[in-house]
């Protein structure tokens, strides 16, 4: 890969970045902002991946996030656990329950499609249709929600 690093700061400064990263609550947050530091101060992503413990392509995966979107890079990790815990008690309690007329969707049974819709209009989101999949999979898949 070509040299990769932090090129902005969104307006934010190195010194707001130490302080995220001492008051941050989730590990994996803490470790996404010492990359950023690290790569903002010069360092080539090699040894910030063996610092780190790390592999080449997940600070490549940090650095283009936060190039691209800044400080929402580092807010979504904590947002989407919660999230897709809360969506997983939805699929759970919904799908066996009700059918997707029930929420204005049409048919009568429910599939990954119809989850997708559901669940994006439920919660202002964006899930696609793969992550859907493989949360259904994970509960065992839509047939066996279903059924129960």
């Amino acid at each position: 890969m070509p040299h990769v690093k932090v090129n902005t700061l969104h307006g934010s400064t190195p010194e707001f970045l130490e302080k995220l990263h001492d008051i941050a609550s989730l590990e994996i947050r803490k470790l996404r902002i010492r990359t950023l530091i690290l790569s903002f101060s010069g360092k080539p992503v090699r040894e910030i991946a063996n610092e780190l413990m790390m592999d080449k392509e997940t600070v490549y995966r940090y650095i283009h996030n936060w190039n691209s979107v800044g400080l929402q890079s580092l807010s979504l990790i904590e947002f989407r656990q919660n999230q897709d815990g809360e969506v997983f008690k939805t699929i759970k309690h919904v799908l066996p329950n009700s059918l997707p007329s029930d929420y204005n969707l049409k048919g009568k049974m429910w599939t990954i499609e119809k989850t997708r819709v559901f669940i994006n209009k439920k919660y202002n989101t964006n899930y696609n249709f793969y992550k859907i999949r493989r949360m259904l999979c994970e509960m065992g898949g839509i047939k066996a929600l279903i059924a129960r």
